[in-house]
C-alpha cells in the first residue's frame, strides 16, 4: 500500500543536557525528501527572539540536516547556538502546499514544532561534539630536555 503522506519518524541529539555547540540537528522522514522543497519557510531554526539560527539546512537522502555555523569569537556568541540560549525547530507541513515535501511529492503529514536549550558553559561540562577521543592518537614529548628559550616539541 503506497504511503499517503511524509512523516516525521526521528529526531537525534546527543547530549541529555541540551544540544552542543557545534551539534548537528537531524531530523529522520519515512520517505526521501525533495531538497527543492527544504526553505526557510517550510524549515526553520529560530533563537528566542524569532530570528533565523545561522546554519545550512540542507536534505540528505530521508534526513533534514541543520549544520550550525561555527563560534569563532572567545565569548561563543557570534555562532549558531549560543550557550544557555532557547531555540525553536518548526517544520512546515499540511495543510500548507509549500511544506516539506517528499521525493513523490508526499507533504508532510502535520507541521512540527519543538523547543530545545543550548548546553549550558559550566566548567564540568562539555560544550562541543568530539567524536575523536577515542581514536586519537596519544601525544609524547619530543625531548626529555627543553632548554630556557628552546621550543617544546610534541609528538
Amino acid at each position: 500500500m503506497p504511503a499517503e503522506s511524509l512523516r516525521l519518524v526521528g529526531f537525534q541529539q546527543e547530549a541529555a543536557s541540551g544540544v552542543l555547540l557545534n551539534e548537528n540537528l537531524v531530523f529522520y522522514f519515512s520517505e526521501e525528501l525533495d531538497p527543492s522543497s527544504v526553505t526557510p519557510s517550510s524549515a526553520r531554526v529560530l533563537d528566542r527572539n524569532g530570528r533565523l539560527v545561522d546554519g545550512d539546512l540542507r536534505a540528505e537522502g530521508n534526513r533534514l540536516v541543520f549544520v550550525p555555523t561555527l563560534a569563532r569569537q572567545a565569548n561563543l556568541f557570534d555562532g549558531g547556538f549560543v550557550p544557555g540560549h532557547a531555540y525553536r525547530v518548526e517544520l512546515t507541513g499540511f495543510p500548507v502546499i509549500a511544506g516539506l515535501r517528499s521525493l513523490e511529492g508526499l507533504v508532510l503529514e502535520r507541521g512540527y514544532s519543538s523547543q530545545f536549550r543550548a548546553v549550558e558553559a559550566k566548567e564540568e561540562g562539555n560544550l562541543w561534539l568530539d567524536p575523536s577521543p577515542e581514536t586519537a592518537a596519544a601525544l609524547f614529548l619530543g625531548d626529555a630536555e627543553v632548554g630556557v628559550s628552546a621550543p617544546i616539541v610534541l609528538r
